[in-house]
């Protein structure tokens, strides 16, 4: 069996806010029937303004789903947080779980993002992924 890594990233959304329910269920629907067949699993998490998704599999397939959403038009600026080795996944139970809008989610994200330091931006993506799993 390959070793596993996990990958955190964020990008802006550039879903419109009318589209933004019906949009996310495709981008689930895809992953779900995606992410099994890559041994992808995860979940997603949606500001609104911003996705942020933690992904653990393969290299490989980590290297591939990330190609694929630079090129969905949904996404903007991606921005890989965390990419590391991991003995066992959080999220071995989900091909992709999701949580939708938050203000609270959105508040950290933006704590991260404007994160003065490498060890204040591994505290705030250390956060995201404790509030994610």
């Amino acid at each position: 069996m390959p070793p596993l890594f996990s990958l955190l990233y964020i990008s802006d959304s550039c879903i419109d806010e009318a589209d933004h329910h019906r949009e996310v269920e495709k981008i689930i629907a895809t992953a779900k029937n995606r992410n099994g067949p890559m041994a992808l699993t995860g979940a997603l998490l949606s500001t609104g303004n911003h996705f942020v998704q933690i992904l653990e599999g393969p290299s490989d397939s980590l290297d591939r789903m990330m190609g694929s959403i630079a090129a969905d038009p949904r996404h903007a600026n991606i921005f890989v947080v965390t990419r590391y080795r991991i003995n066992s996944r959080r999220f071995w139970k989900w091909g992709l779980a999701y949580q939708g809008p938050s203000k609270f989610v959105a508040d950290h994200v933006l704590k991260l993002l404007s994160a003065g330091s490498p060890e204040e931006q591994k505290r705030a993506a250390d956060w995201l992924v404790k509030l994610t799993h």
